[in-house]
This record gives C-alpha cells, structure tokens and sequence, in this order.
C-alpha cells in the first residue's frame, strides 16, 4: 500500500493551480491553429507512414562506440528503437543503462539484447512525458494512478529539467516501487521532442499494455481499466476515444467533444481522420505493437501519426476509436494545452455530477477552485482563502470510492 500523500504537496499544487487558472484564456491562447495541426499531421505521415526511424548520425556511432569501450556493452544488440533513443537524446538515453529501471526480471538481457522486448503479462503501464516546468500537475497524475482499479499497474515517467526535477515524484518514487520515474537534464531550449520522450516511456515500461496519462488530463479510477478491457474483448491493439468531456479550469464549464458535431471542422476523410486519431491524452494499445512502430521525433503533433501508422500496420479492425459517453476522463483546457478543443456541448452541473469521474478528488478539487474564483471579489492575493477551503477536501489522503463505468 503507498503512503498517503503529504498536505503541503496539496497546498503547494492547489497554490500553483489556482493561479495558473484564475482567468479563461481564450481559444486563440489555448492552442496551436488546426490548420497548423493537419499540416504538421499530413507531412510527417506522407513522409514516413510508418514511423520507421532513420540510421543514427556518425556522431552518435562515435559516441555508441565510446559507450561499448567505457562500459563493456554490445550496442549492436540494440534495436532499432533503442538507437534512435540515444541519438536522438544525445547519448543521454543510454538503452543498456535504462532498462535496468524497468520492473522485469533481471538477468535475462544476453538472450534478448538489453531486455527491452520482456513484458509483464496482464500489467499495466500507464505512460507520461513531462517536464519541470509542469510539475504543478504531478500530485493530480499520482492520485489518478492510485485510483486505477488495474490489479497490475505502473506508472512511468520520462521527466526533462532543467534546474530541479520534480521532488514530489522524487519522493514517490523512493516510496512506491511502482513509480518508475527517470529525470533527464536538458539545457535551457534543448529539451527532447515529445515523440521522442514518449518512446523513451515505452522503452522503460514492463507492462503488456500501455495507457497514455497526460499529466495535466485526469482519468476516473475505472479509466484503465475500460480501456484494457476493451482491447481484450475484441481483440485489438489499440484504442482510443472519440468522444470525450473537456473541464475548463478558469470558468468551471464542462463540455463534451462529440464526432457527429465534426463535420465543419473537415473538409474530407483525411482531415477528420486526423482529428479522431489525434489526441493522445486517450490512447491505450499492446505495448509491443508501439515498439515497432514508435512515435515521430517530433515536437509538436506527434500523435495522429503514431497512431494512424499503427492502423495502416495491423489493419482498421486491429485499431478501433471508442466513444466515452460515461465520463471516465476529462480532458483538461487551459493555457498550456497544445491542441485545441473541437465543436462541443455544454454539460449542466448536475449532469457533471452522474459522470464516473465526479468522485475523483482532484476533479472535485477543480471545481472547488473553479466556484471560488467566479465568487464577487475573490483574487489571486486571496490564495489562503482558497487553500482553507479546498483542504477540507483531503483528497490527498484518502482514496476514493471507486465509481462504476456504465
């Protein structure tokens, strides 16, 4: 059983939080144009569909050489992927180095090149890349993977810093064996791409499945669990939602994303297949099916690729979309979102109230702060006010009654 989270942990995320959302951004704030994202989605899938990674510079066959001398190892076992991993980091990335992080059993490498390719059957492995300057968000994605009903469940997180990685996770980590969490320093402006830091997640993870938990989304306690099941069910190798309810941190609104109010947003099959196989903060897939068709080194949309290659590679009936009509995640909107939210519904409040992620604590912590901020003559300055109030809540230290999906 992990330990209960700290209450100055609380204090600090609902400070931090609370002023990131005291005001609503507007739509133009709050994400990159579409236009920009079916352009960027159209180049990278007509020029490798299906993410098949390029041979590494001779820089990085001179510093792979370097790591064989220094450290006795035998890069040539290293698999495409685990190439690309340590050149595209920088030598960084070390594949024989970091799979020693992952919860398998050791000892197996010489049979299978660093063991990269071993999986715990029935586990798993919910994914998240960050980085420090979104450690705000760390003690919410703790309490959604506490709440996972997944009997076999890890989480694993790729973090880049560049002064100070997260002392939260830190901590957790020392306490929880389940949290992988792998902090990589980067200089100011050299951060890794987020395809690149996504793959490096994969690589860690032990599990058979892998769940994409962004850090800033939040996912209901049957959340993994649904999705797991549905891949099993039908036999698929990944799934995602194609609908799904959006919160918005500065006004307390709730909305829901539905396809059938799509139509305006594409203009033919190609773009709306771009936008219903975008969105990864909802993917969930067989993690060995991602090893061999990893995501783009890209920074920005590298998620409709990833998993449109992986339909062209296994086939329509292999990669399915599921709509999410029960409210078992809620896909947060605020001024740091990279994509923007389509043609939506507006939820009424008590409506909000029937969805299986209204018993999560940090979604009822978020609309704690929501009413607060609307209340006459609440500022930012009054930040001790919203602390008081929300600490009632207590979140932190229990676990919440697990709410069924329909």
């Amino acid at each position: 059983q992990a330990p209960p989270i700290a209450s100055l942990s609380f204090s600090e995320w609902v400070s931090s939080t609370f002023a990131m959302c005291h005001t609503s951004p507007s739509n133009s704030e709050l994400s990159f144009s579409r236009r920009q994202r079916l352009s960027t989605t159209r180049s990278i899938c007509d020029e490798d569909p299906y993410n098949k990674m390029l041979p590494p510079s001779p820089m990085a066959v001179s510093s792979m050489a370097k790591v064989e001398e220094t450290n006795s190892v035998d890069t040539s076992v290293w698999t495409p992927l685990e190439v690309q991993l340590f050149s595209g980091s920088g030598g960084r990335y070390d594949p024989h180095k970091m799979a020693e992080r992952r919860r398998v059993p050791q000892g197996l490498e010489s049979a299978s090149g660093t063991g990269a390719c071993l999986e715990m059957r029935g586990r798993v492995s919910m994914v998240t890349p960050t980085m420090s300057s979104r450690q705000k968000y760390h003690v919410a994605l703790w309490a959604c993977f506490e709440a996972q009903t997944c009997p076999d469940k890890e989480l694993v997180v790729l973090e880049t810093y560049e002064t100070s990685p997260s002392a939260f996770l830190r901590k957790k980590a020392r306490e929880d064996s389940r949290l992988v969490h792998v902090c990589i320093r980067v200089a100011p402006g050299k951060d890794f791409s987020v395809g690149l830091k996504r793959n490096m997640t994969l690589h860690l993870a032990s599990g058979e499945y892998i769940v994409n938990f962004d850090d800033d989304d939040l996912y209901a306690a049957c959340y993994a669990e649904t999705m797991v099941v549905e891949m099993r069910q039908k036999g698929l190798c990944a799934v995602k939602l194609s609908s799904w309810y959006n919160f918005f941190v500065g006004t307390g609104e709730c909305t829901y994303s539905d396809p059938s109010s799509w139509d305006e947003w594409a203009s033919n099959q190609e773009e709306l297949d771009a936008i219903l196989y975008g969105y990864g903060f909802s993917y969930a897939h067989r993690r060995h099916v991602s090893l061999e068709s990893p995501y783009p080194d890209v920074r920005f949309a590298e998620d409709a690729p990833f998993f449109l290659g992986l339909r062209n590679l296994y086939g329509p009936d292999k990669v399915k979309l599921l709509r999410d009509e029960a409210g078992i995640c809620v896909h947060i909107m605020h001024r740091a979102n990279s994509a923007e939210v389509l043609g939506t519904d507006d939820i009424d409040e008590e409506d909000i109230d029937d969805l299986a992620i209204a018993n999560l604590a940090p979604f009822k912590s978020y609309r704690a702060a929501a009413t607060l901020a609307r209340q006459d003559g609440l500022l930012v300055t009054t930040i001790g006010e919203v602390i008081e109030a929300l600490s009632g809540l207590a979140w932190a230290d229990q676990r919440q009654p697990l709410v069924a999906c329909a």
